[in-house]
């Protein structure tokens, strides 16, 4: 069996700079087997196609809030509806596992000072950790590949 974590995160990592509106760094990881990835995909393309005619849209949360370039469709409130009561529809019915870490960047920064590592390869660790005792439960000698999402050229 193989299993896939997907990474994404939210907030600046930096420590250099605190938005004192968000403070949070987060990084979080969503695993999959690769049974239970195959039927998701397909849902969502489905999905995709019904709202978009297409499957080449990306979900990016802040667009779909936002109505922004494809999700401009949203504006239609009874349209809105649709979306996100299918789209809760396939979250609800699907099965993975959510690992994640938060960092609260004031407390860190108080707490450990200039020692304080960076945000998001601390968190790496933890849900990397935490990703080994998981996989210690659900299949020993399971393969992993970890994905993280990634926009631009960074």
């Amino acid at each position: 069996m193989k299993y896939y974590l997907f990474l994404d995160e939210t907030g600046d990592h930096g420590l250099s700079y605190i938005d004192r509106n968000f403070p949070i760094f987060l990084l979080c990881g969503c695993l999959f087997d690769q049974n239970e990835l195959k039927n998701i995909e397909k849902d969502i393309d489905l999905f995709k196609q019904k709202f978009f005619k297409t499957t080449n849209v990306i979900l990016h949360s802040r667009e779909v809030r936002k109505c922004e370039g494809a999700f401009q469709i949203l504006f239609d409130l009874d349209l809105k509806g649709k979306f996100y009561k299918n789209l809760n529809s396939i979250i609800k019915n699907s099965k993975f596992k959510i690992i994640g870490v938060g960092i609260n960047k004031e407390e860190y920064i108080k707490k450990y000072g200039k020692s304080a590592r960076d945000p998001y390869s601390l968190s790496l660790s933890f849900i990397i950790e935490r990703l080994v005792f998981c996989m210690d439960e659900l299949d020993k000698s399971a393969e992993v590949e970890i994905k993280a999402e990634r926009r631009g050229k960074k």
